[in-house]
């Protein structure tokens, strides 16, 4: 089996964190290359950390790379955290626009976590801004790309947000409306479970038809978990 090499944004963050250890425990990987603002307390064979401001990288960041890498984005930020919507669109939007960009001719498949409710004309600025995100992927000239749509997002945090809290919460109570066909997105993703299913897709490319570019849905995640 020939081996591949992976690209990790995003390997401090809740899923980020466990989709690098699903990445460097697969066979299919012989190197993972993980990107960071901040330091990776992990040691692996298989593991080059990079520590570099991410905003201001520049694209010989990646001649080292060979090609047809698997790059896995899982940026993220809350407006709350970010201090304002500019300053969150700048993490949302604006950089991983950019790394995919300057990626697009090293990398045969690109993996980004979105969101449930992803709409660029969404009410939400939230889902408004990861709207625009996928629809400004969709037309890149890249080989494929796969956007992972997760309902809201449960883990162990190593910082804490409120509002995610308290909807998690909320959420257990009324857990078993859930199982109600129509209503199977909208159960909380648990990241782990996420980040599994990101490696299992790149992987094996279970949940991918023949299009360029596939939406794996919350209640897809699920159903490729157990399959």
């Amino acid at each position: 089996m020939t081996q591949k090499t992976a690209v990790i944004f995003g390997a401090t963050g809740l899923t980020g964190s466990s989709l690098l250890e699903e990445l460097l425990n697969s066979s299919s990987y012989n190197r993972v290359y993980a990107y960071s603002r901040s330091h990776i307390a992990l040691s692996h064979e298989k593991l080059n950390v990079i520590i570099k401001p991410l905003e201001s990288i520049n694209p010989d960041a990646f001649d080292e790379l060979p090609n047809g890498v698997d790059v896995f984005l899982c940026l993220g930020t809350t407006i709350a955290k970010a201090g304002s919507k500019d300053q969150f669109k700048k993490i949302d939007y604006f950089l991983p626009l950019k790394l995919v960009n300057l990626l697009s001719k090293k990398a045969s498949h690109f993996l980004i976590i979105s969101s449930l409710g992803a709409k660029p004309d969404s009410l939400s600025f939230y889902l408004s801004i990861k709207g625009q995100l996928e629809a400004d992927l969709k037309v890149l000239d890249i080989d494929r790309l796969t956007i992972f749509r997760p309902s809201l997002l449960h883990g162990e945090r190593k910082e804490s947000r409120l509002a995610e809290g308290l909807s998690y919460s909320v959420s257990k109570w009324v857990n078993p409306i859930f199982s109600i066909k129509l209503l199977k997105k909208y159960k909380p993703t648990d990241s782990k479970e996420l980040a599994r299913v990101m490696c299992l897709v790149a992987t094996t490319g279970k949940g991918l038809g023949n299009a360029r570019t596939n939406v794996i849905s919350s209640d897809m995640i699920a159903t490729l978990l157990n399959s």
